[in-house]
């Protein structure tokens, strides 16, 4: 599982960037909603939206997430 570790620097970052949060979104090829659930902790976050996320951004994908391994 793939959590968000700093939902503000995130949308902080995504500012900076020059976008606002639907407009990033759209940018990424997700829905607005998604990113609303993310940074809400509300929905999972794919390994396919962290990717697309950070390669956008140009950052390192431990900026802002981080990876859960839960026991079976």
């Amino acid at each position: 599982m793939i959590n968000l570790s700093d939902a503000g620097q995130l949308k902080s970052h995504i500012i900076q960037s020059g976008y606002s949060i639907s407009g990033f979104a759209t940018q990424i090829g997700v829905s607005p909603a998604t990113l609303s659930l993310m940074f809400n902790k509300k929905t999972a976050i794919s390994p396919r939206t962290a990717k697309l996320i950070v390669d956008e951004l140009g950052t390192n994908f431990y900026d802002y997430f981080q990876i859960i391994v839960e026991e079976t």
